[in-house]
């Protein structure tokens, strides 16, 4: 499976700067609508939720194209915002 992913970085010389990923906002019935369905046999939608519990949508050009003879074209025309990734949990810190 493919998870399609869509980002674009600040320019910095710190190889330590985080990268900033725009994505597309969709609503909890958008997500509803569109979470796993196939755009092809091998591609299908795979959204994630910010730190803020907001479903984001990734595509890139390349991805556009794959899309644009399918239902889900409109997912382009989505608004755009800053994703920002929950914290991970790193099972090693974890207090018993």
């Amino acid at each position: 499976s493919i998870q399609l992913l869509h980002s674009s970085s600040s320019i910095s010389n710190n190889p330590f700067t985080q990268r900033i990923m725009i994505g597309y906002i969709l609503t909890q019935e958008q997500y509803n609508q569109v979470q796993g369905q196939f755009i092809n046999p091998y591609q299908f939608i795979n959204c994630v939720q910010d730190i803020n519990d907001v479903w984001f949508f990734f595509g890139n050009d390349q991805d556009k194209e794959a899309f644009k003879d399918t239902e889900f074209m409109w997912l382009f025309d989505l608004p755009q915002g800053e994703y920002i990734p929950k914290p991970s949990l790193n099972p090693f810190n974890e207090k018993p």
